[in-house]
């Protein structure tokens, strides 16, 4: 089973809970992560926003990269052969036949 922390702190009589599920106003528990970065920049400054900005993103990379190979292969057997593939077959195709 999975749980997740609002299945969790959705239960502590601590939990606020916003007046509108729809639109986060930023109140209660639940916050965006652009009131968050705005937060920290006012806490911390903003190289501080920026670099924790920075590292989410390098996150978000380093999962897609470690990804790669599973992604490619479901891709390919649902489309087919990608557009990258086929150009590097060409171009490998190409310079094999100038010699």
């Amino acid at each position: 089973m999975h749980l997740t922390n609002y299945s969790i702190n959705k239960r502590s009589d601590k939990y606020q809970r916003e007046e509108k599920e729809s639109a986060p106003s930023n109140t209660g528990n639940k916050r965006t992560i652009s009131w968050l970065l705005d937060w920290l920049k006012q806490e911390r400054g903003e190289a501080a926003a920026n670099e924790l900005w920075d590292k989410i993103g390098d996150i978000c990379v380093m999962t897609i990269l470690s990804i790669l190979p599973t992604l490619r292969r479901e891709y390919d057997s649902v489309f087919g052969i990608t557009k990258l593939q086929t150009q590097q077959q060409q171009s490998g195709n190409s310079s094999s036949s100038g010699s």
